[in-house]
Formats: structure tokens, sequence, C-alpha cells
């Protein structure tokens, strides 16, 4: 007996059931894009340019930071080789070391400087090799950080140290730095020669078997010095006349100044003066003017006494040397000093001095001089002069040049600012813990970290300890405390809640101080803030989890054939459920074991013209997609499409083939069950035949028409995503070693690169869904002004990128429309970022909604004063996969489905799209909608049942 045929309801529950795979794939696709727009825009927002680079130096990737050291977009830089944007010369040299590293499978991180379209940098570059599916290095991973702006810091401040250096070990007094243990950590020269003690014993302690005496002779006790009693009590002790006693008897007189400082490893700064010749300048006066003229010669400075009546008494060579150059003649003793030579001013000044000294006593004064070529800041001491009687008999001035101590001065303070500017930068916040006291003093940047304002901080640790996550204080409690007990260095992180409820980590970092006894006293360190890092960490986990899972589940074979040993070099674990083989056995087997022997002449029968046919210029002969037959495990053969793609090297040889093999056994069969049913339903009824075959046709064209079009983007689109994808695996699984901060920048890179090709098959796909009547809609009211802010949003950046001006104009009466909100805002998506794409920087662009009671429309409108479109292209706007011209095409990138998607939405909405454009001048795409429709909560497009779920439900 004949077999009874298939219904026509058996069939379209079959079509029914196609289609809900289709869906489900269709799904998947939308989660692999949410996954990988994340990743994309963090790695296009690193400060660290990445790019990846085949063995010949071509850049087969690039992210936008890298990209934009050289002028170009990624789009543009990738294909290009290091000859194409670097010097020859450098090109060479990079070429050469990046062969070497492939060679050797090896990485390296060196300092390089590059002249760029941007200038001249300097990069801290790291390169490492990426092994291929076969674990073989093939690309070369390249990150680089521009450290022009470090060096050029680095440089600028080891300039200033060495120069503040420079300057504190030529002054004439001595400088000495006592560091947190009381101990001398720095001495000048000049101090040594003022002591007379040589640098190595000063520093091991040589001065303390040294006797001190008072300005009156006495002993003078330890605690009496000027460091002592700056070290110990914190506070300045200026002007300590001391006398040194050297081992040979010899006392040497000194002025010391002594100032606590708060530095990480300074404690108190020792500026020391030589006044032994001034002592021994007094004693000479009380004896005789010959001793005391004798002794100022040999001064260091300018030194010159009056009487009252500013006449002067004695003056050294240099106060003559300057006098003579001022007035341009000599001034002799008992000659006024006040010259008419000189400015009224100076005279004036000079007048107050002298009478301030015999009035008042001694007293010390900063001024600039006019007796030098330059101007020089000279410390002028005055002292008035006494006889055995106890009468003033006139002013001794001693003038000591200063400048060089006041440029260190400034350069410290400089030094202190440009630490300051750093950390404010750098949002670094900064911390200071006296123990003891258990007062913890914040700078601004803490209190901006924490969310507190000044006066809401009590300034204790137990007010910083309250201020952090309840989860987190004991841990971090433990970490301080282990820090100061000298285990470990303070260096944690930790949450920090602020008075809103707001969560935020923070990344922390100090040194303990201690005291000589071991006690601890001071801590002092840094907080910054850490949450984008921890939450790009988390979303990169959650990603990699995604990925796995996907490539685990895919049902698509993915594999390469290498053509020089004619084996493959890569295979996907899919090939365990399509042929039972696994990765490891298909890989140990000969190509030809593969395929049945008939689909292995077909194969080769094609192979050759066809790579042939590629290398004289034929495109189309890089993809092609053949039904073959392969043999499975048990013994069974498994119908399969293959989709094949010739890969070439930067010389152009064919040196593998890329393929994806699909099992359609499904498909086979249907087919055959529609045959079938065509040759039965042809011997019963001759009419019902010929409608049914048409019927049957056109089904059977549809799907293989869907099925090489699916097959296709798996092909050009979906199979460059898995074997990134698979890279990434091979990366996660640590095959190559632990990640580090670098590898997971390239991680990123390559999360990016999915999402691109993910977007595009976002496009094309809802784009056949609304071709083929399955992309459902739900039309509820939708709140106008909302739907064109979150329109707006989703181009800001773009927006501010190109310094365009977006202006958006609302009529007050349209305040909703019925239409599916994702769908619209798609579509006003499109048009804005069609907009911001064609208008050059500076342009503007305009969001307008109108309504027409009487029509019962809505009209949304984007407008751009961009390029314009000539009259006989508007025609093919709206057409998919078009672009206008080829120039357009090398400029503007896309896959031309954007407007396309906008036609197709609209119409779906029962509305229509219309353009006005003048080339040069801008566009204008109008939008018109139903201001009302008909009632009801959700519909799809036609044939598709009402009860059937939308995509992703």
């Amino acid at each position: 007996m004949t077999a009874t045929p298939p219904s026509h309801d058996h069939l379209i529950q079959e079509n029914q059931a196609l289609r809900a795979r289709l869906a489900e794939a269709e799904r998947l696709l939308e989660e692999r894009t949410a996954a990988e727009r994340q990743g994309r825009v963090i790695l296009n927002t690193l400060a660290t340019g990445v790019l990846l680079l085949d063995v010949e130096g071509r850049y087969t990737f690039a992210n936008q930071r890298a990209a934009s050291m050289f002028q170009l977009s990624p789009d543009e830089l990738v294909g290009k080789t290091l000859f194409d944007v670097l010097p020859p010369e450098v090109a060479r040299a990079h070429h050469e070391r990046n062969r070497r590293l492939i060679a050797a499978q090896a990485a390296e991180t060196y300092e390089a400087t590059f002249t760029l379209p941007v200038g001249t940098r300097t990069f801290l570059i790291t390169e490492q090799v990426l092994p291929n599916a076969a674990g073989e290095g093939t690309l070369l991973l390249s990150s680089a950080l521009d450290i022009t702006e470090r060096i050029q810091a680095e440089q600028a401040l080891r300039q200033s140290e060495q120069t503040l250096r420079t300057l504190i070990a030529h002054l004439p007094v001595g400088v000495s730095i006592l560091d947190q243990s009381g101990q001398i950590a720095f001495v000048n020269p000049a101090l040594e020669q003022i002591l007379d003690i040589q640098h190595e014993a000063l520093l091991a302690g040589g001065y303390r078997t040294r006797r001190y005496l008072r300005a009156d002779g006495s002993p003078m006790p330890a605690e009496e010095l000027a460091s002592r009693q700056a070290f110990a009590e914190q506070r300045p002790s200026a002007q300590v006349e001391t006398g040194v006693v050297t081992e040979a008897g010899r006392v040497i007189w000194t002025m010391v100044s002594a100032v606590p400082v708060t530095f990480a490893d300074w404690r108190v700064i020792l500026v020391t003066t030589d006044i032994t010749a001034r002592k021994q300048a007094e004693a000479a006066l009380r004896e005789s003017q010959q001793n005391l003229a004798a002794l100022i010669e040999n001064t260091d400075g300018s030194i010159w006494s009056v009487d009252p009546q500013y006449r002067l008494i004695v003056g050294n060579a240099r106060y003559h040397h300057d006098v003579s150059a001022a007035l341009g003649r000599p001034l002799a003793p008992g000659e006024g000093v006040l010259a008419p030579e000189l400015p009224q001013t100076a005279l004036d000044e000079w007048q107050a001095y002298y009478d301030r000294a015999l009035g008042d006593g001694p007293f010390s004064v900063e001024a600039t001089t006019r007796f030098r070529a330059e101007p020089r800041t000279i410390e002028y001491r005055l002292n008035p002069i006494r006889t055995p009687g106890g009468q003033i008999a006139g002013v001794a001035v001693f003038g000591r040049d200063i400048t060089a101590h006041k440029q260190a001065e400034a350069t410290i303070r400089r030094l202190a600012e440009r630490l300051e500017l750093a950390t404010r930068a750098a949002g670094i916040g900064v911390w200071d813990w006296d123990i003891p006291k258990n007062e913890l003093v914040w700078d601004d940047r803490m209190y901006e970290l924490y969310g507190v304002k000044r006066e809401e901080f009590a300034g204790a640790y137990e007010a910083w300890l309250q201020g952090l996550h309840p989860d987190d204080r004991a841990a971090s409690d433990e970490s301080s405390a282990a820090a100061r007990r000298g285990e470990r260095p303070y260096d944690t992180q930790f949450r920090v809640v602020w008075p809103d409820g707001s969560v935020r980590v923070l990344k922390a970092a100090g040194d303990v101080f201690w005291d000589t006894d071991g006690t601890p006293r001071r801590m002092i360190g840094v907080n910054y803030d850490i949450t984008e890092l921890t939450q790009a960490e988390a979303a990169l986990r959650e990603s990699e989890a995604r990925y796995r899972l996907l490539a685990e589940h895919s049902t698509d074979v993915i594999w390469t054939l290498d053509l020089a040993s004619f084996r493959f070099s890569y295979v996907g674990p899919s090939v365990e459920r399509l042929r039972g083989y696994t990765t490891d056995e298909v890989l140990a087997q000969p190509v030809e074991a593969a395929l049945t022997p008939e689909s292995n002449q077909i194969i080769a029968s094609q192979l050759g013209p066809r790579i042939a046919a590629f290398l004289a210029g034929d495109e189309s002969a890089r993809s092609m997609t053949t039904e073959v037959d392969q043999p499975r495990k048990d013994g069974s053969i498994v119908p399969t499409e293959v989709v094949t793609t010739l890969l070439a090297d930067a010389e152009g040889r064919v040196t593998a083939v890329l393929g994806v093999s699909r099992d359609i056994t499904a498909r086979k069969q249907a087919e055959l069950a529609l045959r079938q049913l065509n040759e039965t339903l042809e011997q019963r009824v001759a009419a019902r035949t010929a409608e049914l075959a048409r019927a049957n046709d056109e089904l059977v064209r549809a799907i293989r028409l869907k099925d090489e079009f699916l097959a296709t983007m798996s092909h050009e689109l979906r199979t460059p995503l898995n074997i990134i994808l698979s890279r990434l695996e091979l990366l996660l699984e640590e095959f190559d070693g632990p990640l580090t901060p670098r590898q997971t920048a390239s991680l990123r890179r390559i999360e990016a690169s999915g999402r691109h090709l993910l977007a595009l098959i976002e496009d094309i796909l809802n784009f056949s869904s609304l071709e083929a009547g399955t992309l459902p809609l739900s039309l509820t009211a939708v709140d106008v002004v909302l739907v064109c802010r979150h329109s707006r949003q989703q181009v800001a950046a773009s927006v501010t990128q190109k310094r365009l001006t977006l202006t958006t104009t609302l009529d007050a009466q349209v305040t909703t429309v019925r239409a599916d909100e994702r769908w619209l805002t798609q579509i006003l998506v499109n048009l804005l970022s069609n907009a911001v794409k064609f208008t050059p920087e500076g342009g503007a662009i305009g969001l307008e909604v109108r309504g027409d009671p009487t029509r019962q429309r809505v009209t949304f409108t984007v407008s751009d004063t961009g390029i314009g479109i000539a009259p006989e292209d508007q025609g093919r706007l709206f057409q998919p996969f078009v672009q206008l011209d080829a120039g357009l095409n090398r400029q503007y990138a896309g896959t031309g489905m954007g407007l396309a998607l906008v036609r197709r939405l609209t119409e779906a909405h029962q509305g229509s799209v219309s353009v006005e454009s003048t080339p040069g001048q801008g566009s204008r795409f109008s939008v018109s909608l139903p201001w009302q429709t008909a009632r009801g909560a959700a519909w799809v497009l036609p044939d598709v049942p009402d009860d059937r779920p939308a995509p992703g439900c």
C-alpha cells in the first residue's frame, strides 16, 4: 500500500518549528550583543593604545586610543602595516623585533619614541605573542601607554632636585637635615667646613663628642641646642648662638636656626652660620680698630660701620667695591654714607635702618642690592656699636648674599605645589594620622572620596572606620594594625558608604613611622577610587562566562585548514556533537577522513580552480557554500552545509581555509518530505497538485534562502566573532600563564571587536525579520518627550566628540503616540546617527516633533547641516545594503542597513518616511505616524500567529 502523505497542516507545523529555532538563534545573538557592547565601551575608553599585528607587521585590530595616535579611526588603521604609519627605519626596526618575538614565542616591555602625526611621543610598549588555535604564536599583541608627560615631569623633577641640591651645596651657610630618629640625614659642604668635621663623621654622629658653649662662654647643655629644641618641641628655634669646641680646643662660634618640617623622611632643617669671624671682629673692635679692619677684610659679604651722624667709620673691600660701583667714586672714612648720588628712596630707606639700630638695637632686614649688575637678595644685620661705658658709638652692618638660599626656598615651594597638583589631578586623597594623639588630617580630595563635608568628619581613626562598609571594617582595621606592628605594608582596599547610601570602592596605601623605641607614631598614606575598575572587572568576568557558555553550546563547527601541511590547525568543540569525534581525534586524522569519498572528490575538484580564480582577482571566489556528507564515528553519514573562506597572508598568498560546518539533516528531511508530498499530490488531483507544488516550491525556496542568508552571516560575521571568542577562551584558561592588567586590556579589545560584529548581525537579522514578517510590535501609549530624550542620550557621546549642536523642538499638544517604544526609539536613533555621521564638526542637528490634528498624524523630523544628498540618489536611500558611492563608503563606515530599517519599521507602524535634501546644505528626514491607532495591547506583523511569543520571551 502507498504511505499516506503528510497533511498540509503537518507542513505548516514543521514550518513553525523551523521558525521557532530561528527565533531562538536570534535571541542568543541578542544576548551576545549586550555583552559585547559592554566590553567595547571599556576597551575604547582605555588610556592605553592596544594593537594586534600579524607576523608580517599588519595591524589586524586597534582600539580608539591606538588609532588616534596616528590620527586615524580603528577601521582606517586595520589592514595597514608598520611601514604605512611609521618612518621606514623605525618601521623596519620594529618589524624585525616583532618577527624575533614571534619566532621566540616571547614577550618584551620597552620604551620607544616615535614621531607621529600627533607629534613626537614616548611610549611604554608591551608586546606579547598570542597563540593561534593550534597553540602557535602568529599574532603579536602590542599595548602602548603614552608616557611622554610622565617622562617630562620626571626630568623636570630630577632637574629641580638637582638644582636644589646644587644650590644647597654652594650655600655659604651650613645646612643639615635630621630624620625621624634625630640622626643627621644630610649635610652640605659648608657645614663640614664650619664645624671642621668630615662628611662621614658627621653622618656617624661625630658632633656628639664636641663640647658646646653659650654666647657668654659658659657650657651649653644639650637640651639648649637649637636642634634638640626644634626636634623635641616641634617649634622653630631661631638664631641660637652656639660655640663649638673642636678636639684641638679651638672654639667655632655659630648662629643656628632650626625649623621642624613634616616631610616623609625629614624632621628638622638646621641652618648654621659661622659667626666666629663676627665674634672675633667684636673682640678686635674692643682691642683695636686695626685688628677689626684686618678681620672684616677676610669676611664673606659686605661689612661697614657708621657713626650716629651716618659717617663711614670703616668698611671692608667688598663694601668699598660695591659703593664705588654705585657712586662712581670711592667713599673715604669720615664721609657721609648717605651720598647725594644715591636715589632719594634709598637714602630714606637706609637712614631709617640706621635710626632703628641706633634707637632700638640689633635687627635684620632683607633687601635687593643696588650695588650689583644683577639683582641680588642681601640679608643685612645691623647692630649698635657700644663703648665700654655703654654709650652708642655707631652702627655696624653685615650684608650677606642670600639669593641662593631664597631660590632654594622657592624651589622647595614649587616642588610642594607640583606634588599637590599631581595628587589632585590623579584624584588621589592624602591623609596623615598622628597615632598617639589620634588626630587624622585629610586633604580636600579625601572628603570627596568619602562623600562628606569637612565639618562632618570628626578627624579621628574611629570616625574613618565608621565610614567604611560594615562588612569591611574588621579586615580594614586588621590591615592597619598589622602595618603598625610592622608585619606587612599597609596596602588594602575597602568599600565606603556615602551618606546618600551609595557605595564606592577605595584603594589605600601608606607608610608607618616609628619612634626610636619602636612605637608607631605616625601613618601617612593615600586613597583613590577604584569603583569603575572593580565594576569593569566584574563585567569582564560575567562576559567571559557568557562567551564560554555560547561556545560550548554552539551547533556550528568552526575549523581551520592549513594548506601548507594540508591538516586541520583548529577544530571547534561542536564537532563531537556533529560527528561523534572529539577535537583531538579529528586533529589527529587526515583531512580526507572528514568527508565521504564522493564529497572529497567534489571539494578536490573545486579547491584548485577556486584558489587560482581568487589569485587572479576574482573576489567572489574567496567564499563558497557547499553541501557535503561527513562520516560519523558510529558509521552513519550526516549531511552538512559548509561555508569556506580563503585566507591570504600579507603577500597575497592563500595559506589557509576557514570553514563553518552545519548539520542540515532536518532540512534535508524536510526537503525530501516536500518532494514526496508533491509527487503524491500530483497523482491525485492535478489542479490541487499544481497549487500545492507552487506553495511547496515557495516554501522550499524561502527555507533555502533563509538558510543561505544565515549561513552567509555565520561565515562573514559570526565566524570572526567565534574565532575571537576561542582566542579569548585560551587566554582566560591561562595557557600562557597568569593574566596581567595589560592582558586584561587586550581581552577588552577582543570584546570590543565582537561587539562590533554582533552589531552588524543585529541590523541584518532585524531587517531579515522585518522582511519575513516575524518581528513583533507591542503598541502602547509612548511618552514623546521620554522617547526623544532616550534617543538623544544614545548619540550624545558622538555629538560631543564632533562638537555638534543638537536642539529639540516639541509640539506641546503631542504628549503621547501609540507605537512600540523600542522600535520608535530605534527609528530616531538611526536618523540621528546618520545626521551625526554626515555632519562636519561644528555643525547643527535638530529633532522636531509636530502634530497635525486634521490628518491625525505625528511627524518626527531629524534635520542636519551635513553634506546633503543629490536628487538622483535620494531614490536609493532606503534600499538595504546601499550607500551612495565609493567615496562615501570609504569616508563614512556603515552597513547600509540603517535607513532601510527605518523605512521597514515605519511601515510596520502604518506610517511613512520621506526626505528633503540639498547637496552641501543638509537634509531633513521625516517619519509620519498615526496619532491614534486601533485599540489593543500588542500586535505582530502579518503571517505570524497572534499567540506566538516574541523572540527572547
